[in-house]
């Protein structure tokens, strides 16, 4: 039997807020403090999916399994990927997909035999090829709980994933353990109360 997977991509912008800070929310404040707001009430009806009750906000802390359940989560901009897996350790991880060449410094961070697959390609095709790696890279090293420089380590102990699952957004997920896993991807999508 196979382990579930299952990797959430939700709109923050679209996302319900917890009632205790509509008013915040409302009040027009920064939308990173209204996004990290959403994140963490996404997280947890994530998790409460997943365990068939709420969890303990006390109880979901980064790196640590929720009643058994290991979950990983990233974000960029408005867009929250979380990752939950009942059997084993995973680590997700999103990038936007922009034109042009990496900094030099954060290209050297991918391990040589990605770095050498990225630069035989043409260049146009570099930057998408470039944040696919990444994020299959970094879910890799937050799935063994290690450091950037264990990358190469990390990508050889789990099987990884990486897609475009939005325009000009690529997620990529990796999971501790044998290869073959299945893995169920989802777009969350919440309408805005017309009211």
């Amino acid at each position: 039997m196979r382990a579930p997977v299952s990797l959430n991509l939700i709109d923050l912008d679209l996302a319900p807020v917890p009632a205790g800070h509509a008013a915040a929310h409302d009040a027009g404040g920064p939308a990173p403090a209204r996004r990290s707001l959403a994140a963490r009430d996404a997280l947890l009806e994530v998790l409460s999916d997943v365990l068939g009750h709420r969890p303990d906000e006390g109880a979901v802390r980064p790196g640590t399994p929720c009643d058994g359940v290991f979950f990983s989560e990233a974000r960029r901009d408005e867009r929250y990927l979380v990752g939950t897996s009942t059997w084993y350790p995973l680590g997700v991880e999103c990038k936007s997909a922009v034109p042009g060449r990496p900094p030099p410094l954060v290209e050297r961070l991918l391990p040589a035999g990605e770095r050498r697959e990225v630069a035989r390609l043409p260049a146009a095709a570099r930057p998408l090829a470039f944040a696919l790696c990444w994020c299959r890279m970094v879910a890799a090293v937050k799935a063994c709980g290690a450091a950037l420089d264990d990358a190469a380590h990390c990508m050889a102990a789990t099987s990884q994933w990486a897609a475009v699952v939005a325009p000009g957004l690529v997620a990529g997920a990796a999971v501790l353990t044998e290869r073959g896993i299945d893995v169920r991807w989802r777009t969350t999508a919440w309408e805005k109360d017309a009211s």
